[in-house]
C-alpha cells in the first residue's frame, strides 16, 4: 500500500483544493463506504481545508478508533 501513497496523495490533493462541505462529505462517504485504508484518511485530513476538517473532528476521531484499533498493518 505504501507504494500507492503518492498517488492517494495527490488525487485527494487536487480533489481538496477549494472544495467545500459538500465535497468533504461525498470524498468520506467514499471511504467509509469501502475498505478501510490509513493512507485515505490520512490524505482526507492531509489536503481538505482545516475549516471543513475541524467541524468533523469527532467523526474522524471515531474513525480512525473503530477502523484502526488494533491494526499494525497499515
Amino acid at each position: 500500500m505504501s507504494l500507492f501513497d503518492p498517488t492517494v496523495d495527490w488525487v485527494i490533493q487536487c480533489i481538496a483544493h477549494q472544495s467545500d462541505r459538500n465535497v468533504f462529505k461525498e470524498v468520506y462517504e467514499m471511504y467509509s463506504n469501502n475498505k478501510k485504508h490509513a493512507a485515505f484518511l490520512k490524505a482526507i485530513i492531509r489536503y481538505f481545508p482545516s475549516e471543513i476538517v475541524s467541524v468533523a473532528v469527532g467523526v474522524l476521531a471515531k474513525s480512525i478508533k473503530n477502523d484502526f484499533e488494533g491494526r499494525i498493518d497499515d
